[in-house]
């Protein structure tokens, strides 16, 4: 599935959103860290603006995924608000286990749920722990556990971010992932609920996302 993150190429023309679908982008990360001319990411203040609201506009009316991940508060809320279709959030933690601006709090992962929405917990270091040396499998099935008490396990996935972020010690490559399942069966949790975690919700959302008819 080919991903953009940070949609500001596609700002310059109202067609070329289309114009990427049409070459086979079917997840749009619509900002980053920064703001762009759709809105205000992690690191920057500001919401969705009136380019950011017509281009979710333009992307409800296709089958692709709409990825809220690096988004301050008020510009996710306010994707919420236009967004037709459920959203992911492919790589964040929990907030309220650590504080990172990166990170949603629990009235963001309540609202995400309410949308039907699919939240991807990531491996980064500095996302799962304010101390590095405290990143490891346990610190991402904790984070695994506080969200799916507010998203529920069938809206869990994984969002690793494999390629260059500063991983766990003992998260080092997909190599590790049967120890993580191993992590999560010693803390209660079923072979289902691994094998939903695992895949099969993420699976499932972009199945239903991608099979919508184009408008």
């Amino acid at each position: 599935v080919l991903a953009i993150e940070n949609c500001a190429p596609l700002g310059v023309d109202e067609d070329d959103v289309f114009e990427a679908y049409e070459h086979g982008v079917r997840s749009f990360g619509v900002v980053w860290n920064g703001s762009n001319c759709f809105g205000g990411g992690a690191f920057s203040e500001g919401g969705l603006t009136s380019s950011g609201e017509r281009f979710l506009r333009d992307l409800n009316r296709l089958p692709v995924a709409v990825d809220l991940a690096h988004m301050n508060e008020r510009t996710f809320y306010n994707s919420l608000e236009i967004l037709e279709h459920p959203p992911i959030v492919t790589h964040t933690c929990c907030y309220d286990l650590n504080p990172h601006c990166r990170n949603l709090k629990e009235e963001q992962m309540k609202e995400l749920r309410m949308a039907g929405g699919i939240m991807g917990i990531t491996f980064v270091n500095k996302f799962l722990s304010a101390e590095k040396e405290d990143a490891s499998l346990d610190r991402i099935v904790d984070h695994i556990l506080y969200a799916s008490d507010f998203m529920g396990i069938e809206n869990i996935a994984l969002g690793s971010d494999f390629d260059g972020a500063d991983m766990p010690k003992d998260m080092e490559d997909q190599s590790c992932l049967p120890y993580l399942y191993e992590k999560m069966k010693q803390r209660d949790f079923t072979d289902r609920e691994i094998e939903m975690v695992a895949g099969e919700n993420l699976f499932r959302y972009m199945f239903a996302t991608l099979s919508r008819e184009e408008i």
